[in-house]
């Protein structure tokens, strides 16, 4: 039977691949409230980063969740890892000392996923999908099928 007491707040089971055991993890303790929301400046020119920034300040922003959308950019090709980018955002987040969220990157599939996994971009209807479309798959299933891929 499992384990059925309370965990802290401070305290989440993060989930795996089927095979991966649960595995207890400790989030940040803050003296703030957590604010903030999605931030993906690898979508747009570098030069409006400081006016996102500024705006960041207005609104008392201290917490940004990046990299839901770059998995393409992190991993161009299959066997091809890039993180220059990823990097650059979280230096520039935490320059400005903001707290970090940092996402999956599988809010879109790389297009090697489509061009490898036919039916990667089926929804859990199995209705196709546009490869270019975001977040219009069913990722346990595409995810499966990369892992058993490799």
């Amino acid at each position: 039977m499992p384990d059925q007491r309370p965990r802290p707040l401070t305290e989440v089971t993060i989930l795996g691949h089927p095979a991966c055991r649960p595995v207890a993890a400790r989030l940040p303790e803050l003296d703030h409230l957590a604010y903030g929301g999605d931030y993906s400046p690898e979508q747009w020119p570098d030069e409006i980063w400081d006016r996102d920034y500024e705006a960041f300040d207005a609104a008392r922003i201290t917490t940004v969740t990046v990299g839901v959308f770059t998995w393409a950019l992190t991993q161009p090709d299959e066997d091809v890892p890039d993180f220059p980018m990823l990097d650059k955002i979280v230096q520039r987040a935490a320059d400005e000392g903001r707290s970090i969220c940092l996402g999956t990157g599988t809010g879109a599939l790389p297009p090697w996923v489509a061009r490898n996994i036919p039916t990667s971009h089926e929804s859990i209807s199995r209705r196709r999908r546009s490869p270019t479309a975001r977040t219009r798959f069913c990722t346990s299933r595409c995810g499966r099928r990369v892992a058993r891929a490799r």
